[in-house]
């Protein structure tokens, strides 16, 4: 009878364990967004990383994730900053269109509607 409670018990014990283990590694699984991302969302944030010096014609597929997660660390770098800052600051605006990224280029002058 003792091992029987004894079983049931580490049973219990092991069940309720791993569910709070199960329950508190949900929160790493989720998305930040309730959806996908839309084609300008996608472009927008191209646009950000080529303006931090990320060129998606110049990636290797060898170095291609070395190189986005610098971008996307020097892109949060810079949000930091400007952030700790006055916050009155906007992304430069790009005078000619030679010097635009082609993300960038994209969002200014979206294709007319049909």
């Amino acid at each position: 009878m003792k091992r029987l409670a004894l079983y049931a018990l580490t049973t219990a014990l092991t069940t309720a364990l791993t569910a709070a283990l199960v329950v508190r590694a949900l929160p790493a699984f989720a998305q930040a967004s309730n959806g996908p991302l839309s084609r300008e969302q996608v472009l927008r944030d191209l646009c950000d990383l080529e303006g931090v010096g990320y060129r998606p014609a110049q990636a290797s597929s060898l170095h291609f994730p070395d190189d986005i997660e610098a971008a996307e660390q020097r892109l949060a770098s810079q949000k930091r900053q400007r952030a700790s800052g006055d916050g009155s600051r906007s992304a430069p605006q790009l005078e000619s269109k030679s010097h635009v990224p082609a993300a960038c280029a994209a969002l200014a002058d979206p294709p007319s509607p049909r």
